[in-house]
């Protein structure tokens, strides 16, 4: 039943984080515009951002870099603990759940992203049909599905989140 709580507590952070940044675009001076704020827009670059995501790829603005490894974590370890207590699950192993849940929220937060300013006709009402076409700079590798496109972490996170909650379902056995 931890899949269960897995995919609750992701969705649960995803959605709103997801419409957090879509307000947030209002700040911007357009698609994939900077922050305008100083601080919160200087996009920060390191190795280990290169190696994942390919070469002169900023892993982002210092933002990204204060929600992702601290705010999204934090926050999915709390709502899946509120949410445990709450439903019939095996046993959790925390730090392999919470990183499958950071990385879950990556990518759910990133689709919603385009899926909500498509279906709402919001900052970016063509948002969806770019991802599509691969029209989007700050992904930087994509797969081909036809005719369709697909940023490449799209295909591998769900890969790697699988295994961490296979992993921490071991472990916790």
């Amino acid at each position: 039943m931890s899949f269960a709580l897995y995919l609750t507590s992701v969705f649960t952070i995803a959605l709103p984080l997801a419409l957090f940044e879509i307000w947030l675009e209002r700040f911007k001076t357009g698609w994939g515009g900077n922050f305008t704020s100083e601080f919160w827009g200087r996009k920060i670059q390191f190795g280990l951002a290169k190696k994942l995501l390919g070469s002169g790829v900023e892993l982002g603005t210092r933002y990204h870099i204060l929600m992702f490894p601290v705010v999204v974590p934090t926050l999915f370890f709390l709502c899946a603990r509120f949410l445990g207590r709450h439903v019939a699950h095996a046993p959790v192993f925390w730090p392999l759940f919470v990183i499958a849940g950071m990385l879950g929220i990556m990518l759910v937060e990133d689709v919603l992203w385009f899926v909500l300013n498509a279906a709402f006709h919001l900052r970016f009402p063509d948002a969806l049909q770019r991802l599509l076409r691969g029209d989007v700079s700050w992904h930087p590798r994509w797969i081909r599905l036809g005719s369709v496109k697909l940023p490449d972490f799209y295909v591998w996170m769900p890969v790697l989140v699988t295994a961490l909650l296979y992993l921490q379902a071991q472990i916790a056995k």
